[in-house]
């Protein structure tokens, strides 16, 4: 443990990652995946604790995200697709242990067909992808290739509801939520596709926003000089043209992007 912080450390990590979970609430009845024990990973967080860095924990049952807490986590880097208790839910309001519910990967191993359908469904979304790419999406085989690597699909969609009500409790009782996706199969888009699934799931459009921003930032401790609009702090932003808070899908429709106070918008022939 002690090794694996040092070395995190060397190369300049704020955070060290780990995955305690087997995989097997989207993988059976494939075999699970290797799984780090609890001891072990225990001792690493403690570990990443004691050298200053945040921990971030792969848990996607409650069992193991309790495991998670109870070392020290700083953040569950994915939704838990168990109902969550009161007594879980007010250690990580005061600790704070941040939420990343990554809706987007189980709606999409839920229903990858619906899922890409949705999506490919509004033009700007369609927009920035080649055609090749389109094209494989919207193949059979694209779908059905993930039914085959992770089966459990009536299981998933069984605990969608699960998981659209753990991340209102958290949310409502003030656990602070950040974004982040792991959505391979839209990069760029996925942040968009992940700030909808919190509308849908019941959290206002600004609350969305802030968790893509202020509170991704404070996640990762790397809030001193972004995450925000303020005075000394890095002018990285996007120019919209609709409201996002009319319709969060409107942070696809990108007029300019800003990046340290400069427009890096490319020249339009």
């Amino acid at each position: 443990a002690r090794d694996s912080v040092r070395k995190a450390k060397e190369l300049g990590s704020r955070e060290i990652k780990l995955m305690l979970d087997d995989m097997g609430w989207c993988r059976a009845p494939l075999p699970p995946l290797p799984k780090l024990a609890a001891p072990v990973a225990t001792a690493l967080i403690g570990q990443a604790r004691e050298g200053g860095l945040r921990a971030i924990v792969h848990a996607p049952t409650l069992a193991d995200a309790r495991t998670a807490i109870a070392a020290g986590a700083t953040a569950l880097a994915h939704g838990v697709v168990d109902p969550l208790d009161d007594a879980t839910i007010a250690v990580m309001k005061s600790r704070p242990v941040f939420y990343v519910p990554t809706m987007d990967i189980f709606e999409f191993l839920a229903d990858t067909r619906g899922f890409v359908d949705g999506v490919l469904a509004d033009p700007a979304a369609e927009k920035g992808l080649p055609g090749a790419i389109l094209a494989r999406y919207r193949s059979p085989a694209y779908s059905a290739g993930y039914r085959e690597k992770f089966p459990n699909v009536a299981f998933l969609r069984g605990r969608l509801p699960v998981l659209r009500e753990n991340l209102r409790k958290l949310h409502a009782a003030g656990v602070p939520v950040a974004l982040g996706t792991d959505m391979w199969a839209f990069p760029g888009l996925g942040v968009s596709i992940e700030m909808d699934l919190y509308g849908k799931a019941g959290l206002s459009s600004l609350d969305a926003i802030r968790a893509a921003t202020e509170t991704a930032a404070r996640s990762l401790d790397i809030d001193s000089d972004r995450g925000t609009l303020q005075p000394g702090k890095r002018a990285d932003f996007l120019i919209l043209a609709e409201d996002p808070i009319r319709d969060l899908k409107a942070v696809r429709r990108i007029d300019d992007v800003y990046k340290n106070g400069e427009s890096v918008r490319p020249a339009v022939p």
